[in-house]
């Protein structure tokens, strides 16, 4: 899925995938620098089998994607976590809607 991200007069189009587990959208570092986004402040981030916690940066970037706008949205940057290119949506916005997973289809709305 495309999404588009918009800081000042910066904007770019990136790869995003749904991350039902992530409490928080989430930005690969690469992009939030490439964006000039400003930190806000700082949360300890830590994954599902991860037992350290990592302190990563928040940011508030404008979010669209599929139609839907997310002005002044705060997501997270995050450093070395192997996520690579894509930005994951996380329940933060996904729990805003009722969201339907076709796995044999390939497919996902957004209602």
């Amino acid at each position: 899925m495309l999404v588009t991200l918009s800081y000042d007069d910066r904007s770019g189009d990136y790869e995003a995938i749904i991350d039902s587990a992530a409490d928080i959208t989430a930005v690969p570092a690469h992009i939030v620098k490439a964006l000039g986004l400003r930190k806000i402040a700082e949360i300890e981030i830590g994954g599902s089998t991860d037992r350290d916690f990592r302190k990563q940066s928040v940011h508030r970037v404008n979010l669209e994607f599929l139609g839907l706008v997310f002005a002044y949205h705060k997501i997270v940057s995050l450093e070395g976590a192997g996520i690579g290119d894509h930005i994951l949506i996380g329940r933060d916005i996904l729990n805003r809607y009722r969201v339907v997973l076709d796995g044999p289809a390939r497919e996902f709305t957004i209602d």
